[in-house]
């Protein structure tokens, strides 16, 4: 069942990729497709955890398989955390800007100061 699941949102994946790089996606349908690829990895994560932690399963793999495994996603794992950094401090950054331009906003003027009577 998970392997047909996974067929599935593939097929869907590359549907909306080739939107996304062929310019016809919009803002929302690219959100929604992170989203989608986001949902798909947690659930894909779950299940490599679940295996990784059923030593039944484990007792079966060889160590040549593990490390097959290792060298394939170690780099993909290592990117993502390296884009979440990145993203993360552009976010941090857009927030701080719009939080000064707000406050640039709400402080009050030169002229509204000097007419405030205490």
């Amino acid at each position: 069942m998970w392997i047909r699941d996974i067929k599935t949102f593939i097929k869907y994946a590359e549907g909306m990729n080739q939107r996304v790089e062929g310019g016809e996606a919009d803002r929302l349908e690219i959100i929604l497709g992170l989203k989608f690829l986001f949902q798909m990895l947690r659930e894909s994560s779950t299940n490599w955890l679940r295996w990784l932690e059923n030593f039944a399963v484990l007792a079966n793999v060889d160590e040549e398989e593990l490390r097959r495994l290792w060298r394939k996603i170690y780099p993909h794992i290592v990117d993502l955390l390296l884009e979440d950094a990145r993203h993360t401090e552009y976010v941090e950054k857009r927030i701080s800007e719009a939080r000064s331009a707000l406050m640039e906003i709400l402080k009050p003027s030169q002229d509204q100061r000097s007419t405030i009577h205490i």
